[in-house]
């Protein structure tokens, strides 16, 4: 079971918790947006059994100590701004996977999200290195990303495989040494 955080991962209007099946109706219409399903995995055509299917794999995640699935939410409101995915691989290595709702763009949320996200599973989990892998033409995950503390790390043609077709990605690194 991956250990949850020691203290409430927020950062100002931010904040990270755990999924839950109240979610289900804002996640679907939050995954409506065109950016979102252009840039991940979301599909076009995602409902709200695709979206009970994500909050089930966010608790196994949890669950089997694989990582961690958080929702980004307004810390005042509840309401759901984003989502922020820590995956655990082996050797000490993790990725990092998020999206924003279009009206929680350009105010930072991703990047606080993001930072958190990092700076728990360096401290606490004693990740060692943390990707984020992006689209080579998503400058705005790009700008989120460095932000948080991540730098340029590599570049892998056609390497992910993304709605059938192969994709290259920029690959964006933080390590524990660099936050020492």
């Amino acid at each position: 079971m991956t250990r949850s955080p020691n203290r409430p991962l927020q950062h100002g209007e931010v904040f990270l918790r755990r999924w839950h099946v109240g979610d289900i109706r804002a996640l679907v219409a939050a995954c409506g947006d065109g950016e979102i399903t252009r840039w991940t995995p979301v599909p076009a055509d995602y409902d709200e059994a695709a979206a009970a299917a994500y909050v089930h794999r966010a608790d196994e995640l949890w669950d089997s100590g694989r990582g961690a699935g958080f929702a980004i939410v307004g810390a005042a409101t509840g309401e759901l701004l984003g989502a922020v995915e820590l995956r655990l691989r082996s050797g000490g290595r993790g990725t990092i996977g998020f999206w924003l709702a279009a009206d929680a763009r350009g105010r930072g949320i991703a990047t606080r999200a993001v930072r958190l996200v990092a700076e728990w599973a360096l401290r606490d989990l004693r990740v060692h290195r943390i990707e984020v892998a992006t689209d080579p033409r998503n400058e705005p995950s790009h700008r989120v990303v460095e932000r948080a503390g991540f730098a340029r790390a590599a570049f892998r043609r056609r390497a992910i495989k993304l709605k059938g077709e192969r994709r290259s990605s920029v690959i964006f690194a933080r390590t524990r040494e660099a936050d020492i």
